[in-house]
């Protein structure tokens, strides 16, 4: 069985979730973040991934997260990944995910609108 190491903090705002993930975001973890997107989805326009304290990211972490774009998506609800630490933007960069998923350096910045 594989630890989850993922911690995940959920602030509210006035059309968007905020969710800080601390840790890793590995196939231990997704489980737990896609039930997290899809409690919060119907409620808020968009979900806001912190990704400032993320020190990892495997295969399983970048299909849930691709995953969570794709459903929010077709529901017309938005996903932004906001201060992706350098590791992970790299680990983006080389696999395409940067050109998929909407990344924003600063989690105060407004949503870009839908």
């Amino acid at each position: 069985m594989t630890e989850c190491v993922l911690d995940l903090e959920v602030r509210g705002g006035r059309d968007c979730v905020t969710l800080a993930l601390t840790g890793e975001l590995t196939m231990g973890s997704t489980e737990a973040l896609r039930a997290c997107i899809e409690q919060l989805a119907p409620t808020w326009r968009c979900v806001i991934l912190d990704m400032q304290d993320v020190t990892f990211v495997d295969s399983s972490g970048i299909a849930a997260l691709l995953q969570a774009n794709s459903v929010l998506g077709s529901e017309f609800r938005r996903m932004e990944l906001h201060n992706l630490p350098e590791r992970v933007r790299l680990v983006f960069e080389i696999t395409g995910v940067l050109e998929i998923l909407t990344v924003r350096p600063d989690p105060d910045a407004t949503p870009i609108p839908a």
